[in-house]
């Protein structure tokens, strides 16, 4: 498809978390003949191998996708219709193991299953999130992944959100909200906390009576040993 002059391309991203519980949907430019790396890509080839790895356990076409980790803190990803998947690696620090991992990878990758675009409503922007939780329990099932990694992740990270919103509520000494830069002043507060909450509710409708699989310690030991770095990275910053 020919651009305009002034095109937009949907980049559907997973969730990024800040004192307003913004779940956002972010536009941005035409579609590129080349899939480009973003300017802050990491330089790390054991931990993208590692990544495409996963992604493809939990997505038959992954060939068709291009994966790259960025070194920004925000807790954030994007499916971009052009095949880039993009992943913060502050959003892979939140995670505790590879199951919540791969639930990230295969909720975005269900964006470009289910062809989801930019939706113009909050209802329709909600209903696309669930939709993606919903096709990704079924790709990480498939692949004998924890149904419930998703449901854990978005629960802990909402509930560190709400604490470090209070948190700054409360001080005087601050002058602005976490991470209230790299999250867009647009989103309203109640829209954030909506998609949150109907997100958590439908998943904990699918997961009832779900089993929790034994983990693999070998995998989980490599996912520890390849996000160290950036853990004490974190740490000192």
């Amino acid at each position: 498809m020919t651009c305009p002059p002034t095109p937009l391309r949907a980049a559907v991203s997973f969730f990024c978390l800040t004192s307003c519980f913004a779940v956002i949907l972010v536009v941005a430019g035409c579609t590129l003949p080349h899939l480009r790396s973003p300017s802050n890509a990491l330089n790390d080839s054991e931990l993208s191998s590692a990544l495409q790895e996963l992604l493809c356990r939990v997505e038959p076409k992954c060939v068709e996708f291009r994966l790259h980790v960025t070194s920004s803190s925000s807790q954030q990803a994007e499916m971009f219709p052009d095949g880039r998947l993009q992943l913060n690696v502050g959003l892979l620090l939140a995670t505790q193991d590879e199951s919540e991992i791969a639930f990230i990878l295969a909720h975005e990758a269900a964006h470009r299953r289910l062809h989801h675009q930019f939706a113009q409503t909050p209802e329709r922007r909600t209903q696309q999130e669930v939709e993606a939780d919903a096709n990704a329990l079924t790709a990480i099932a498939s692949a004998g992944v924890d149904r419930n990694a998703g449901l854990r992740l978005l629960k802990r990270l909402f509930e560190q959100a709400q604490r470090e919103a209070a948190s700054w509520a409360e001080d005087p000494r601050q002058t602005r909200a976490p991470s209230v830069s790299e999250s867009p002043s647009s989103k309203p507060v109640d829209e954030g906390i909506s998609q949150v909450t109907a997100r958590i509710h439908a998943l904990e409708q699918a997961n009832l009576a779900t089993a929790r699989p034994s983990s693999d310690p070998v995998s989980e030991q490599r996912w520890q040993r390849l996000l160290a770095p950036y853990r004490l990275k974190a740490s000192t910053e």
